[in-house]
């Protein structure tokens, strides 16, 4: 989540542990109120929904400044990409990289990641061990996969000889897991 500050600082960052700094330029002293900016779908719930910190001349930290949050609308929500090399060439081995990011407001428990190359390329690795290979299908379970938490596998897979070239590929992840209501999927080519 990303912090605000009033007046606004020259450089701010966030990083995804939850620490945040701001970088003030020259002449920049004073007092500054700082606070997250609104996230869709979660409420602040922390007494202090802000802070006023002084900064002057001097380096200053400021440690147990908190903001919690809890979720006031309860979405399955799951962004998938599946992402390739640009530079494709026949029987060159080629970089691929799934990546899920959890955009929702619950944590994906107990899930599976199916990914579907086409059939004229041959996977060769990947970044975390597949759990099972049939033919061009290749999976990986996921125990759980926290509120805003990134999960990302690294492929190669070797492209085919040049009889296919000039030929589409065409490969597609799906995620499937459990919800209250039975199962969720969602996918990327």
């Amino acid at each position: 989540t990303p912090i605000l500050s009033s007046p606004q600082s020259d450089y701010t960052f966030t990083l995804s542990q939850g620490y945040y700094s701001m970088i003030l330029g020259g002449g920049s002293n004073g007092t500054y109120v700082i606070a997250p900016a609104p996230i869709d779908y979660w409420s602040i719930v922390t007494d202090s929904i802000s802070y006023s910190v002084l900064i002057d001349s001097t380096y200053n930290s400021y440690d147990s400044l908190d903001f919690g949050f809890f979720p006031d609308t309860l979405i399955q929500e799951l962004k998938v990409d599946l992402e390739g090399s640009s530079m494709q060439r026949c029987n060159l081995e080629i970089p691929m990289q799934i990546t899920l990011h959890n955009t929702g407001t619950t944590i994906l428990q107990d899930a599976v990641i199916h990914l579907v190359l086409d059939p004229t390329v041959s996977f060769l690795s990947s970044s975390i061990t597949p759990d099972s290979i049939l033919s061009n299908n290749v999976y990986w379970h996921i125990d759980s996969l926290f509120y805003f938490e990134y999960e990302s596998i690294k492929l190669t897979f070797l492209n085919p000889d040049a009889s296919f070239m000039g030929t589409n590929l065409v490969h597609t992840v799906n995620v499937i897991g459990p919800d209250s209501s039975g199962t969720i999927s969602y996918q990327a080519t």
